[in-house]
């Protein structure tokens, strides 16, 4: 079974866009996150019947059973809400598509200091 990383990103125009860094072309796109997976899931059936059609060989990533793991790009989600910050970042990749401590805090004078999501639930 081939376990493919799916990143989901918030798109400024309020839909979601889903690309996968492992498998070229690969990607999908929705007004909600669903639509997005349901996209990804189509074109992962178009790479596959066209490599079928085709005759070519089927890349490493696409061979077996086919899984998803989705995870978020925080930086996206942070552009798409500016309304939000984020501090005390630690333990993330330098890439910015994990961060596995974070303190999200709204902006707001009153609720700077008080944490809204707790570190630990990115991934």
């Amino acid at each position: 079974m081939g376990k493919i990383i799916a990143i989901i990103e918030k798109s400024e125009d309020g839909g979601y866009g889903i690309h996968t860094p492992s498998v070229n072309g690969l990607f999908g796109y929705g007004l909600t996150e669903d639509e997005a997976k349901e996209s990804l899931q189509e074109a992962l059936d178009s790479q596959l019947e066209y490599f079928d059609e085709t005759g070519k060989e089927i890349p490493e990533p696409l061979t077996g059973e086919i899984t998803f793991e989705y995870k978020y790009d925080l930086s996206a989600f942070f552009k798409s809400f500016p309304f939000w910050s984020v501090r005390g970042l630690s333990g993330g990749q330098s890439n910015g598509f994990c961060v596995k401590s974070a303190i999200l805090s709204n902006i707001h004078p009153k609720t700077s200091e008080k944490p809204l999501i707790k570190p630990g639930l990115y991934q």
